[in-house]
């Protein structure tokens, strides 16, 4: 009996350990997406093109949104340390969520 229980918490926590990998997967795709998008933000408010008032506006608004999503994206990058503090701590691999990737 309490090796069933065991044996469903252990599928229940492989199930939850996989979507929040997921989760942390879009998460570092979004950072990278949003790193192109703000940085040819910045590089058009450079330009002679981004000196013209409206598109000058606009294009602080992508920063200043993108600056916005920066910060989600770091809070949501604090939690692999939760999954996996071992990690964090030496550098290498820990028992957390990819320790399970490895395995």
């Amino acid at each position: 009996m309490l090796r069933a229980l065991v044996e469903a918490w252990w599928r229940e926590q492989e199930g939850w350990n996989a979507e929040a990998r997921e989760v942390l997967r879009a998460n570092h795709e979004i950072n990278n997406a949003l790193v192109g998008v703000s940085g040819n933000a910045q590089l058009l408010l450079l330009s002679p093109a981004g000196q013209q008032a409206g598109l000058r506006e606009r294009l602080q608004v992508v920063l200043r949104e993108s600056e916005r999503i920066e910060r989600a994206v770091h809070r949501l990058q604090a939690l692999k340390s939760v999954f996996d503090p071992v990690r964090d701590a030496r550098g290498g691999r820990g028992h957390g969520l990819d320790a399970a990737n490895a395995a």
